[in-house]
């Protein structure tokens, strides 16, 4: 297994090889990090960017990996497309980290796929799309951990045959996430003998879904997904 796995690994599980501390001796194994700290998707972001350096922290008190300890490189894309790329590219280029973790949101994560299966450097997303880590065929250097909108749609539809529920209004948000689900409680329907009577979308920065609303109303819905 080379390097880039085991410190994958061990990032992921928040697990480390326990030794004699490392004092500096080994070159340390550089992770990079790409969180949205501040912007819309921020109570994502912050906890995770917390977490991460809890568990570096913890890993390095263990004594490193293999020795090596364990030096984190953190970017805050604001769960900006744009920016999520700008950092992910430093982070591979000028960084030269072993593997990512993040981004926070679903579609910074697929904005990234192209360009961590380019220069092969594992990325564990934090986002929830069935898409970002499927194909995986297509996707061999991504991960995730979150689980998918496939699985959520599901559990939600089994919930909803228990309950007598049969026709469903569809609110979602113009996001990657938003645009996935959507996909996923269109596909899923039939299966679970459920009609879509209404399907509304809206922007990432609406706060008013008047208009949405009184579209459904009125179609029979039995419940409304948002």
């Amino acid at each position: 297994m080379s390097k880039r796995w085991i410190v994958c690994l061990a990032v992921i599980m928040g697990l480390a090889l326990v030794g004699p501390a490392w004092a500096g001796s080994k070159a340390p194994y550089k992770i990079g990090a790409i969180v949205a700290v501040t912007g819309p998707a921020s109570f994502l972001g912050e906890p995770e960017r917390n977490t991460l350096e809890l568990v570096a922290q913890r890993i390095n008190q263990a004594g490193g990996i293999n020795g090596h300890p364990l030096k984190l490189v953190i970017y805050d894309t604001e769960a900006n497309a744009t920016k999520t790329v700008v950092s992910a590219k430093k982070l591979i280029n000028k960084d030269k980290v072993l593997a990512i973790v993040g981004p926070s949101t679903s579609g910074t994560s697929l904005a990234l796929v192209p360009i961590v299966n380019k220069f092969k450097v594992p990325m564990i997303s934090l986002g929830a799309s069935a898409k970002i880590a499927s194909p995986v065929a297509k996707r061999k250097w991504v991960f995730k951990v979150v689980p998918g909108d496939d699985l959520a749609v599901g559990l939600m539809y089994a919930y909803m045959q228990k309950k007598g529920i049969k026709k469903i209004a569809i609110l979602s948000v113009s996001t990657g996430y938003g645009i996935s689900g959507r996909q996923q409680l269109q596909k899923l329907a039939p299966k679970y003998g459920i009609q879509i009577v209404a399907d509304e979308t809206y922007g990432p920065k609406e706060s008013d879904l008047s208009a949405q609303l009184t579209k459904v109303r009125g179609k029979g819905a039995q419940a409304i997904v948002n």
